[in-house]
C-alpha cells in the first residue's frame, strides 16, 4: 500500500517539537496571567497603605481594577472604595460601591458595621434578583397502561428572588405543549386503548356450563385517544445551591405548579371492537376468535378535556454556571399531577354515542407525569429601594 507523503514527513521528533512548542505557549500565557494577577494584588496592598496614610484620592484608583482582583479580595476592595468615597463626600459613588459590595456579599449584617455604613444601608437596601428565559423539551405520559411516552416543548420566563447565598425563591411562567397518546395495547386481549365495557356470555349458556358470564365475554370494547393540549403554567418553590466549585453550582429544587388548559388540538378517538365465540370442548367452553385483529367501529371528530385546571408537585436538579454578569443553567425537572385529567370524545355521527352510551366508562381518566429538560440564561439584577430617612 502506498503511504501518504504527508505522513512520511511527520516523524517522531517533529511531534516532540510541536508538543513542546504548544506546551511552552500555554505555560507562557498562564505565567503572564498570573503576573498580571500578582500586580493587581500588589496594587491593592498599596491602596490599603494609602488609605491608612489618608491618601484617599489615590485609593480611588482601585475602581479601575477591583473587578480583576481575586474573589476573596473583592469584598475588602469595595469596602475600601466605599469608605474613601464617603470621606471625600462623593455619596453617589459610595452608593455604587455599596451596591457592588452587596452583590459580592449579600449576607453582610449592617449591625456589625460602623455608623456611616448603617446610614447608607438604611437609605438603600439591596434586593438581589435573577430574571431570564428558558426553553425545554418534555417527555410526557399519562399514568395508565394505555399511555405512550410522548415529546413536547416548553418556553418560560424565570424569576429568582435570592434569599441568601444558597437559597432562592423561584417563580416560572411557562407555555407548554404536550402530546397525549392513549392507544397502546392493553387488557386481557391486548387491544388498542383502554377497556370500557363488554357483552357477557348469555345466562342460559353460562348456567349450562356452570361459569360466570363476566369471565366469558362475547364482545369487548376499548376506547383510544390522541390529543395535543397546550397549557399556561405558573410554578413556584425553593431552589437550594448545595455545592459550588469555581463558577459552577449544583442545585436542587422543589415546589408546586398550577397549569391551565388553553387549547386542545385533536387527532383521533376510536372505539375498538373484539369478537369472541365459544364452542363445546368435552364439556368445557373453548374460545375462538373470528377476527384476525381488533377493528375500529366508530371514530370521534373532537375531544374535550374536562379538567382545565390542575395542580402538580415538582422536583428537580440542575447546574448553574456564572458567566459574566449572568448565569447559564441546565435543569431536569419532574412533575406529576395531583388531580386526574378526564378526556371525553364527541362525534357528529350517532354511531359513536350509541355504542359508548351503555357503558359506565365513557371517557379516559389519567394522571400525568412529565420530565422536562431545560436550558436558560439569567440576568442578575440588584435593585436598590429607597427607604425613609
Amino acid at each position: 500500500m502506498r503511504q501518504s507523503k504527508f505522513v512520511n514527513k511527520i516523524t517522531l521528533p517533529h511531534l516532540h517539537i510541536l508538543y513542546f512548542t504548544v506546551l511552552s505557549l500555554l505555560v507562557g500565557l498562564s505565567s503572564v496571567t498570573a503576573q498580571k494577577q500578582q500586580n493587581y494584588v500588589q496594587a491593592f496592598e498599596q491602596a490599603k497603605m494609602d488609605y491608612k496614610n489618608g491618601k484617599l484620592f489615590k485609593v480611588l484608583k482601585l475602581e479601575d481594577y477591583a473587578e480583576k482582583l481575586p474573589s476573596y479580595l473583592q469584598d475588602e476592595a469595595y469596602y475600601l472604595l466605599f469608605n474613601s468615597y464617603v470621606y471625600t463626600l462623593q455619596d453617589s459613588m459610595a452608593l455604587v460601591s455599596m451596591q457592588k459590595l452587596l452583590r459580592e456579599n449579600p449576607e453582610i449584617n449592617p449591625k456589625n458595621e460602623d455608623e456611616k455604613f448603617r446610614y447608607f444601608y438604611q437609605r438603600f437596601q439591596a434586593r438581589p434578583k435573577e430574571i431570564g428565559i428558558m426553553v425545554g423539551q418534555n417527555r410526557h405520559r399519562g399514568i395508565v397502561d394505555a399511555s405512550r411516552v410522548n415529546k413536547g416543548f416548553s418556553l418560560g420566563l424565570v424569576h429568582n428572588q435570592l434569599l441568601n447565598r444558597k437559597l432562592s425563591l423561584f417563580t416560572n411562567f411557562i407555555y407548554t405543549e404536550r402530546h397525549q397518546t392513549l392507544n397502546s395495547r392493553t387488557g386481557r386481549y391486548n387491544l388498542p386503548g383502554t377497556f370500557i365495557g363488554q357483552t357477557d356470555l348469555d345466562k342460559s349458556t353460562a348456567e349450562t356450563y356452570d361459569v360466570n358470564p363476566k369471565n366469558f365475554p362475547t364482545e369487548v370494547y376499548h376506547l383510544s385517544g390522541d390529543t395535543y393540549p397546550s397549557f399556561i403554567e405558573v410554578a413556584s418553590g425553593l431552589q437550594w445551591n448545595i455545592v459550588k466549585y469555581k463558577n459552577f453550582e449544583l442545585f436542587v429544587m422543589g415546589g408546586l405548579a398550577l397549569n391551565y388548559l388553553i387549547e386542545t388540538t385533536f387527532d383521533n378517538g376510536e372505539i375498538y371492537f373484539w369478537q369472541i365465540e365459544y364452542t363445546d370442548d368435552n364439556g368445557r367452553l373453548q374460545a375462538n376468535f373470528p377476527l384476525e385483529s381488533a377493528i375500529s367501529i366508530a371514530e370521534a371528530q373532537d375531544a374535550e378535556h374536562n379538567t382545565p385546571i390542575n395542580l402538580h408537585y415538582l422536583g428537580g436538579v440542575g447546574i448553574r454556571y456564572h458567566l459574566n454578569d449572568g448565569v447559564l443553567f441546565f435543569e431536569t425537572r419532574m412533575q406529576q399531577s395531583t388531580v386526574q385529567q378526564e378526556v371525553s370524545f364527541k362525534s357528529e355521527s350517532t354511531a359513536f354515542s350509541e355504542i359508548i352510551s351503555p357503558f359506565k366508562r365513557q371517557s379516559l381518566k389519567f394522571q400525568t407525569r412529565t420530565f422536562t429538560f431545560s436550558l436558560g440564561y439569567l440576568f442578575r439584577i440588584q435593585r436598590f429601594k429607597s427607604l425613609r430617612r
